[in-house]
């Protein structure tokens, strides 16, 4: 996984432009990597599970059909639901709409990792001939394989990357869905599955960083 990915997950290396939260249930900030091979490129950072509102959410994990196949329906309703404010806060600012000309990376931890690769594939248009990359750090999964498939296809199976620290239960759930893309698993897995590594690995910034070499 890409460490400018990584450190847009966390809200490192951005020159922060804007955060907004929509009903404390997307909490987003919107800013400006800098440096290295995507320097000025737009990024959007989403927060991961924090409320009883998010867990809530979380739990409607029932598919809901669009026109690419069917999707986890508590994220998917959620962000159709702000879709409009979302895309005004981009549209409205022009270092924003400067940015998002050269490029766009979006990534975010958990519950924000889910609704990042949902949010690119919706900013996806055949008239946008810029990229558009995802990171995912440890995401409950969140399409059936028909969506996923149309996902690495507009997008690219490179440009969706994603993590598994070790044995965290949530990238395994719900059994019935996928996640597309390029998978970085960090660490062994053993017996068992633990909601600790998925704690660890979506607060300890560090572990995700050591765990992909980027870091002794």
């Amino acid at each position: 996984m890409q460490k400018e990915l990584v450190d847009i997950a966390f809200n490192n290396s951005i020159r922060q432009i804007k955060k907004v939260s929509y009903h404390k249930t997307i909490d987003v900030v919107f800013g400006v990597y800098q440096g290295g091979s995507y320097d000025g490129w737009l990024t959007i950072n989403l927060k991961p599970t924090s409320s009883l509102i998010d867990k809530l959410i979380n739990a409607v994990a029932f598919g809901t059909q669009t026109g690419e196949g069917r999707v986890h329906a508590g994220y998917y309703k959620e962000i159709v639901h702000y879709w409009a404010e979302f895309w005004g806060a981009i549209t409205n600012d022009k270092d924003l709409v400067a940015a998002s000309c050269k490029g766009i990376l979006i990534a975010g931890r958990s519950k924000g990792a889910a609704e990042a690769l949902l949010i690119a594939v919706r900013m996806w248009s055949p008239m946008y001939d810029k990229k558009i990359i995802v990171g995912a750090i440890e995401p409950p999964l969140v399409c059936d394989k028909e969506y996923a498939r149309f996902a690495e296809q507009v997008l690219g199976k490179e440009n969706i990357q994603w993590t598994c620290y070790k044995n965290d239960i949530v990238p395994g759930v719900p059994p019935w869905f996928t996640f597309p893309g390029v998978k970085h698993q960090i660490g062994k897995r053993g017996l068992g599955l633990s909601i600790k590594d998925h704690e660890t690995s979506t607060t300890k910034e560090e572990v995700i960083y050591k765990g992909l070499g980027y870091v002794e």
